[in-house]
């Protein structure tokens, strides 16, 4: 049977830490709670990046007056659904930080605490446009861009069928499997443009 040492005679069972004290020409330091994590998160980050969410969401909902009214993160969907729709503009967002869709930004949990942090402060936040932004959102949509780099939606591929063989209704009513199988085409769904050239 190991042996357990009795409640009382814990290690480091007195020790308390202290906060920290005023630095002298320092301003004072903040005491800001760790935020914990509900149990159906699965990570901080998780968490953190859902708080975010809610936040922008609910905020849009209020300020537009339509219960369905959402946040978007690839830029056309951005301009067309947040700033021309409702009318509204997202300030404060970081240069260094690609605007797009927080699952899909890096840095992990410390950069969507920073997003949460400015938008807590009050620095990041939706602001009504004028008619003359909406109009310029309508001829040169980059003037309203959240971030100088944004995500943009993906391009229809034009063949869903890499891989695979083609359907042949005449030929193989019934789908059986092909004496010599196909793999579908060899060019990838995507074409650079650099290929044309």
């Amino acid at each position: 049977m190991p042996h357990t040492l009795p409640k009382s005679r814990l290690r480091f069972e007195h020790v308390q830490v202290s906060p920290p004290g005023q630095i002298p020409g320092l301003p004072p330091p903040r005491l800001s709670k760790t935020r914990t994590k509900p149990a159906w998160y699965s990570g901080r980050r998780s968490y953190v990046r859902g708080d975010l969410r809610t936040h922008f969401d609910q905020e849009l909902q209020r300020l537009s007056g339509d219960p369905k009214a959402g946040m978007f993160w690839t830029f056309e969907d951005y301009i067309e659904s947040v700033v021309l729709k409702h009318g509204h503009k997202l300030i404060g967002w970081p240069c260094d930080i690609p605007f797009g869709n927080l699952s899909y930004v890096h840095g992990g949990v410390h950069v969507l605490t920073r997003l949460d942090t400015l938008w807590t402060s009050g620095a990041l936040k939706f602001i009504p446009i004028t008619e003359d932004e909406r109009i310029a959102a309508s001829v040169d949509p980059y003037q309203l861009a959240p971030a100088p780099k944004c995500a943009h939606r993906k391009s229809q591929g034009g063949r869903e069928d890499i891989g695979c063989a083609r359907p042949r209704p005449k030929t193989n009513p019934y789908n059986l499997a092909l004496r010599h199988p196909k793999n579908g085409p060899k060019t990838p769904k995507y074409v650079p443009a650099e290929w044309d050239e």
